[in-house]
This record gives structure tokens, sequence and C-alpha cells, in this order.
């Protein structure tokens, strides 16, 4: 069974850092994190080998947080959204999904726009889909050359990674050397919190730890300059696995983003609809598809293409992109050919733009022509100039 560890070893840990150290009190700098909550966390990672999670947000962006392109804050009162979310974790392996809406500064308002982010251990891939209400007109997709998934500090899927994948490469605890078990045991809900905390550049992070539940974080929160712009609280559930072993579960959280003036920026509660832990899933739940449309950044093979039929390539060029060619020349044309004299890209717009204007001086040259002539003295009938003899 998982032995939950007791509070009273970390306070072991700490007093024998102190003696060591011999600098009186533990601050932040002093002890390191204690070997009792690596070994938490990694027989977490262990007992827990996958999970996948339904979940449903409500999510505020109150009144003036939002801007837009005419210089206009938005929006004009409190703008609440439902939306779903998916998480799923196997192994190194994650897709995170959501329908969730975002702010549109072109169009200054909220759309849909389906966004996807999967790994399946050796590459990653990020999908920005396109809604019918978006100002945007393709969708958009990014392939990785690493494993790294680039949702790890999403504060949506937070405290099902923490909990399950603390040490999982690439986020910001897996550098165990960066955080401090901090000397104060704050009090949250009941439970007296073990305290753990990093600097990342000008942002001090902090988690609260539940040292009965496998030291899983009740609380983090962000500081920038003396004053919190970020806190996230999370309530847990409890799943039994197969072996008998009791494991947290979190099944609520709620985000809030402040303002530099220290007003709310952004407002969200998740609740878990659904949890699944240690079920196999296949491995085609960890890799994508991109529809036909997308135009990709592959930085694995080094390309930029739109996906076409059949999952074909269409391969976008250096030249197109020097030429300016647009989503729809590149979409109406083969590979290398959009921009060119015979197509609407920037080089054919251009050589438009000298006919046009070639038209443009022959037709008021003709003009000045014609003026003058209009604007010559009249020479009467039979003459042939004003100093010329009458026949």
């Amino acid at each position: 069974m998982f032995l939950l560890q007791s509070r009273r070893v970390v306070l072991i840990t700490l007093v024998t850092a102190i003696l060591a150290s011999g600098n009186g009190p533990v601050t932040a700098q002093d002890a390191a994190l204690p070997e009792e909550i690596l070994s938490a966390w990694r027989h977490r990672e262990q007992a827990v080998r996958s999970a996948r999670f339904e979940l449903k947000e409500t999510i505020t962006y109150p009144k003036h947080t939002q801007s837009g392109k005419s210089g206009r804050s938005h929006p004009e009162k409190d703008a609440t959204f439902d939306q779903t979310r998916t998480f799923s974790l196997q192994d190194l392996m994650l897709r995170h999904t959501t329908d969730g809406p975002k702010w549109n500064a072109e169009r200054e308002e909220f759309v849909p726009r389906p966004y996807a982010c999967v790994t399946n251990g050796v590459t990653s891939k990020a999908f920005h889909g396109v809604s019918a209400a978006s100002n945007d007109n393709y969708p958009v997709g990014f392939v990785k050359a690493d494993a790294k998934h680039q949702d790890l500090d999403n504060y949506h899927i937070y405290p099902i990674l923490v909990t399950y994948r603390p040490l999982y490469p690439g986020t910001e605890l897996v550098d165990t050397q960066r955080w401090r078990v901090k000397p104060e045991q704050p009090l949250l809900s009941g439970v007296s919190c073990v305290v753990i905390a990093a600097q990342f550049g000008s942002v001090s992070k902090s988690l609260w730890l539940d040292p009965a539940r496998g030291y899983v974080p009740l609380r983090q929160i962000w500081v920038l300059d003396g004053r919190t712009f970020f806190q996230l609280d999370v309530t847990y559930g409890h799943a039994d696995l197969s072996a008998g072993e009791r494991v947290p579960v979190p099944i609520r959280w709620h985000a809030v983003h402040y303002e530099t003036g220290g007003g709310v920026h952004e407002n969200c509660v998740t609740t878990t609809v659904k949890s699944e832990l240690n079920r196999t899933l296949p491995k085609e739940e960890f890799e994508f598809e991109f529809p036909v449309g997308t135009k990709v950044r592959d930085s694995k093979s080094k390309e930029f293409y739109i996906i076409r039929d059949g999952s074909a390539k269409r391969i976008i060029t250096d030249d197109e992109m020097s030429r300016g060619s647009n989503y729809e020349e590149l979409l109406a044309t083969e590979s290398g050919q959009a921009g060119l004299v015979s197509g609407p890209g920037l080089a054919g717009r251009s050589r438009l733009m000298l006919f046009a204007l070639g038209l443009t001086v022959v037709g008021v040259g003709m003009w000045l022509v014609v003026r003058r002539k209009s604007l010559s003295p009249a020479v009467p009938p039979g003459t042939t100039g004003a100093t010329g003899t009458t026949s």
C-alpha cells in the first residue's frame, strides 16, 4: 500500500538542515525539497500509469479587461462562458483539448476556437482551429521536434498534471534544486500545509502541499513585485486503485488572475465531470491528424505547409513567403507558384499596378494632346496658317 508519510519526517528534515547550516531558522534558501516529498511524488507517478479527465469550466472575464483594435476596453459588462475540456495522460504521453472561446481583438468580441495539444512521447503537436464566428480565416498547427508538451504551465490542467506527473520532464517542479521549503506552515481548510517556493525571474511561485495526501498541492500562488497576480485553489476527492491503494483525485479548482492594479482579470472554476485512472488508453489518443486546410509550421521536418486532401502537404516555399503570398493564394496554387506573374501574389499585384500606371500615363498624355488642340487659335478655312496667303 501507498505509505503516507507524516509531517514529522519533514520537520526532522528541516531541523537537520538547521543544525547542519548553523545559521538559525530555515529559510526558503536553506532547505531543498526533502526526499520525503520527492518519494511520495514518485510513488504516485508509478501508481497512476494513466488518467483521463472530462472537465467543465465556468470562466468569467470582468468588464473592461480586454482590449480591441479601436483602443477601447471590452467587454461592456462581465462576460461568462461555460466550456468543456479534456486531459489524458499515459506514462509520458499527454493530450489536452478544449472548445473554449478566445478574445478576438480584431472583431472585439469572444469567439469559439477549438484547440488540441498532444505529445506521443517523441514529438508534440498543437492545433488552433477556426470557428465560423472567428475573424481568423484558417486553422494553424505546430509540430515540435521534441516531446515536451506545450501546455505544461497551463493552469486549467495544472492540478491533474502536478497530482500525477509532478516530475514530468519540462514541468517547473522537475528542477527540484530550485524549490525550497519555507518555514511557515499555514492552515488551509483545517490542513497544516508544507509550503515550497521557487523564484522564476521576477516571479515568485509557491505551492501549499498537503502532507496527509502525499503532498498534493492545495494552493498555488504567483507573486510579482510583492503583489499576488495568480492564485489557484484545489479540492480533492479520492479513487481506489485495483491494488487497493487510495489516491487523491482533483475534483474542483478555482483560479483567479489579477490585474496589475489588483482587480480581477480572469476568474475560472473547473469541475471534474468524469475521471478514469489506470485504464489502458489507445496510443491513437496521443496522436493528432491536422484537418484539411491547416497551415502547419513543422520544426521536426523544418517545413512549412498546408494540409490537403489525403493528408498531402502543399509545401510553402521561402520565395512565396518573401513575395507576401497570403493563405488563399497558397491554397489555390501549387508549391512555389503563389505570387508569380500569373498569380495574384505580391509580385503579380506589383506588375498589375505597373500596367495600370502605364495605362494611366498614356491616358493622361492623350488628354493633354486633345486639350492643347482645343485651346489653340482657330484657323479660317482655306488658309495654311496665321501668316499664310488667301487664295
